[in-house]
């Protein structure tokens, strides 16, 4: 028996043996990495500044900016996209709120993370699904 779930953008297919996801993530993942990357390149800019005018300032925004969003980067890289999951892979199923936005992620066993954005409408039959599966739900 398969169940399709409404997303902002998208939609969950659950079934008895899988879950197919059809949203944008994969579009999403490539433009966090692009914004990071113009951040790690306004790093670097602000080191290279700081080498001419000795200011401490461009040197010390310009190292924290940069590495942090370099490890951004290196997480947003191995963060999945996959769209279809086996339930048997599925490790745990973490709903977590952020800035007001409810999203959920899928922890699976090969040790990959599946975010699913914006699931507000369709948490609680999300939760029932994972719990009936015997699915580890936090």
């Amino acid at each position: 028996m398969e169940r399709s779930l409404p997303l902002e953008k998208g939609e969950i297919i659950l079934s008895e043996d899988k879950i197919t996801i059809r949203d944008n993530a994969r579009r999403y993942k490539w433009e966090r990495v692009f914004y990071s990357g113009i951040w790690v390149f306004y790093g670097i800019v602000a080191v290279g500044r700081y080498t001419k005018t000795g200011d401490q300032f461009l040197l010390w925004s310009g190292l924290v900016i940069g590495v942090l969003h370099l490890g951004a980067i290196v997480f947003r890289l191995l963060e999945s996209t996959i769209n279809q999951i086996e339930v048997k892979e599925i490790k745990a199923a973490v709903f977590k709120k952020r800035f007001g936005a409810l999203f959920l992620r899928l922890e699976l066993k090969s040790g990959g993370k599946r975010h699913i954005n914006k699931i507000e409408p369709i948490a609680d039959e999300l939760k029932a699904f994972f719990e009936g599966m015997n699915i580890e739900t936090r």
